[in-house]
Formats: C-alpha cells, sequence, structure tokens
C-alpha cells in the first residue's frame, strides 16, 4: 500500500537510497513470508524542512530485547543472515547526513 507519497528530490547518492530502501523491502518481505501474513505501507511526511520517508509492515515485529541492537555489526536473528544490511543503511543514512530508526509494536 502506498498512501501519501508525494515526488520528492533526494539530495545524495541515488544508488545508496535504492540499496536502502530494497533492503528495508527485502527484510519485510521476508518476514512476511515466513510468518504468511503481513502487508507493507510506505507513505511519506514533512517535518521540520526534511521528508521522511515510512515504512510499515504488520508481520511479528521486533522484541523488545533485540530493538537496541538491529543496527549493530553481526546483529541478526535469522538462521542465515549475515548482520550486516540494517548497519550498512544506517552508516549509508548518516553518510547522507540522514538517519534511520525503528519502532516495534
Amino acid at each position: 500500500t502506498v498512501l501519501g507519497v508525494k515526488d520528492f528530490i533526494i539530495i545524495g547518492n541515488k544508488n545508496l537510497v535504492v540499496h536502502i530502501i530494497f533492503n528495508l523491502l527485502r527484510n519485510a518481505l521476508t518476514v512476511i513470508r515466513t510468518e504468511n501474513k503481513g502487508t507493507i505501507t510506505i507513505w511519506t511526511t514533512e517535518r521540520d524542512h526534511e521528508l521522511c520517508l515510512h515504512f510499515s509492515d504488520n508481520a511479528k515485529g521486533i522484541s523488545d530485547l533485540d530493538l537496541p541492537y538491529i543496527f549493530d555489526l553481526g546483529f541478526s536473528k535469522r538462521s542465515f543472515g549475515s548482520g550486516v544490511g540494517l548497519h550498512y543503511c544506517k552508516k549509508m543514512m548518516e553518510s547522507m547526513a540522514g538517519s534511520i530508526s525503528v519502532r516495534s509494536q
């Protein structure tokens, strides 16, 4: 589902942004496939002259115990996960003066 998404200009490396979006979608789709349920919603908001791109899925969520570590290099709960994806996404966002955060229910 795509809600409230409007065109915007990315100030940064387009390839890095595409990689970040791909990684977030792949992570959500992997969990949805494993759980055999769920949807992904993507939307934008504006805040203090910044555009925020939001991703949400309603699969199983991330445990409160794991949440503080999901951006740590090497942290993965998947049997074949490398723990590189979200760590790299965070580093890429920061290299473009952006940020990435997560909330889970």
